[in-house]
């Protein structure tokens, strides 16, 4: 089974007045009936069933609406909006099962390890599995398949549509990743003495960090000295010291940042650049 879950977070709609608004159940069980019913009218025949509370199964596929419910409860005047926009992001899926992959499509994104293993389980021990590569400590490169609805893991059933082995796609997703980027020596400055450098906010910005030689240019630059934190899934930020001060004020953001955001990525982790790989800082 595929599973569907917006990973890089829900999509902000336009704003319903707060009465229609209201009208929404916000509890777990009313609320995926709700939603249950919004995709069967987006999705025609494909059968919708009720796995559970924030839970659906719609004909292969399974969804959770954990984040669609949170964001419902956080902003009510949007929600209507955002089922919707769930709803046809579930269709496009659907519609893209069968068809052929469009390798240009082929993308890298970095997840913690703890949500790969959790999108691994959601599948099934009989499942297929996620096509993903360790990072770091806690963190791993996934690949997945970004399209204009919705972005989705890839698993070994897409490996025989693009008639790849899995070394093959992560290279192809990493020179995807380049491509639509500006070169680091572009798209960054050096961070001083006492200052903390940003990439973002741009979706593929934490996908570069996936690419360890593009990292040489910038630690050559800071004197042999960089450590990065990625604390959303659209930002890397980063200093050029591996003092205590430095270290803990990047840290400290990277914590305030991850707060504030509704897709938080791994804002308590700190990578230190090498030429082999990132090293976790303790």
């Amino acid at each position: 089974m595929n599973q569907i879950r917006l990973l890089f977070g829900v999509c902000a709609g336009l704003s319903l007045p707060d009465s229609f608004a209201q009208t929404i159940p916000l509890e777990p069980v009313p609320f995926t009936e709700y939603v249950a019913q919004a995709t069967r009218r987006e999705i025609g025949d494909t059968p919708v069933v009720v796995q559970g509370p924030l839970r659906l199964s719609i004909g292969e596929l399974n969804a959770k609406l954990d984040r669609v419910l949170s964001f419902c409860q956080a902003t009510t005047a949007a929600c209507d909006t955002e089922i919707t926009q769930f709803a046809k992001a579930v269709a496009q899926i659907l519609k893209q099962q069968h068809a052929p992959i469009d390798k240009s499509a082929v993308q890298l994104t970095v997840r913690s390890a703890e949500y790969v293993k959790h999108a691994q389980e959601v599948l099934g021990p009989e499942g297929p599995g996620l096509q993903r590569k360790p990072l770091a400590e806690g963190l791993m490169v996934l690949a997945v398949l970004d399209t204009p609805r919705a972005v989705r893991p890839l698993d070994n059933r897409d490996l025989g549509k693009l008639r790849l082995q899995q070394d093959q796609l992560f290279e192809l997703g990493a020179k995807n990743v380049a491509a639509g980027l500006k070169p680091l020596s572009e798209a960054a400055k050096p961070a001083g003495s006492g200052q903390i450098g940003y990439l973002g906010p741009n979706f593929l910005e934490p996908a570069r960090v996936a690419l360890i030689d593009q990292w040489e240019w910038l630690a050559r630059a800071q004197n042999g000295q960089l450590v990065i934190a990625i604390p959303t899934t659209d930002m890397v930020i980063y200093v050029s010291e591996s003092t205590p001060t430095a270290l803990d004020a990047l840290r400290t953001l990277s914590r305030k940042l991850g707060a504030q955001s509704q897709n938080p990525l791994a804002p308590n982790t700190l990578l230190r650049w090498t030429p082999p790989g990132w090293e976790t800082v303790r």
